[in-house]
């Protein structure tokens, strides 16, 4: 349930009246383009090997790869969108598999290619052997405000606080030729963050990764401001309602 969502339930219990003011309370959460990623670990099909399609492996020796890669069945998809498995209304888009396309070992900007306001974004990570990561947004009024989150590794399960946004995608040995297949379980994890009401209207600038083990992040998404009510109307909301509840007493009187 939506923040907005549940203050309109406690205005219908607290007035006997519902007063909600019109917000989209099923925000897509989209993705947003970024600038900044440091590594290429996905192996395109067109690459004559993994070796080849990328800049360094993500641990252990192992590549992601795109989905109809010379003797693989799993992959991540050719469009490099796909809606997360565990909510319909979150969508992300990998950076391109032919340059650097995840933030790896990293300790940096990803910058906003057009800035905006949000009320919640969703990060796409994962790890070999486990990770952790935190997130500083740098809003364009000079003010910031930090996420964090850790990560399970790929072969288990989500860890408190975070889903599979995308299961199955299987990695490859990094070598010179198209073998040494992992195809069994191996996670992408979702990370999703409602930022607090005093920031949804603030612009953000960029996001500054500082992360540890093997953590990649690989792409983030984002719902507008408009998915939240401004503050002025939770000023209303609450004006709306004391002037209800006085009216309420009077007429008892």
């Amino acid at each position: 349930m939506s923040m907005f969502r549940q203050i309109c339930a406690l205005a219908v219990t607290a007035a006997g009246l519902a007063l909600c003011l019109p917000t989209n309370v099923n925000a897509s959460v989209l993705p947003i383009a970024l600038t900044g990623w440091n590594q290429d670990v996905i192996a395109e099909t067109t690459a004559t090997s993994p070796s080849a399609g990328t800049t360094t492996n993500a641990g252990a020796n192992w590549v992601y790869y795109e989905h109809g890669a010379s003797g693989t069945s799993q992959g991540l998809p050719v469009s490099g969108h796909f809606t997360s498995a565990s909510n319909a209304n979150v969508t992300f888009q990998f950076q391109s598999y032919t340059a650097n396309n995840v933030a790896y070992r990293f300790n940096g900007t990803l910058a906003l290619v057009a800035p905006a306001a949000y009320s919640s974004l969703s990060f796409l990570t994962s790890s070999q052997g486990g990770g952790s990561f935190s997130a500083k947004l740098d809003f364009s009024d000079g003010s910031t405000y930090t996420v964090t989150g850790s990560d399970n590794d790929w072969t288990g399960g989500p860890l408190s606080g975070e889903t599979v946004a995308l299961a199955n995608v299987g990695v490859i040995q990094d070598g010179s030729s198209w073998s040494g297949v992992y195809s069994n379980t191996l996670n992408l994890f979702e990370h999703d963050y409602i930022l607090p009401v005093a920031d949804v209207s603030k612009t953000i600038d960029a996001i500054q990764i500082t992360s540890s083990g093997n953590e990649q992040i690989f792409a983030v998404s984002g719902a507008g401001s408009t998915a939240v009510p401004e503050p002025a109307s939770f000023l209303l909301l609450g004006t709306a309602l004391a002037g209800l509840t006085a009216h309420r007493r009077t007429r008892k009187g």
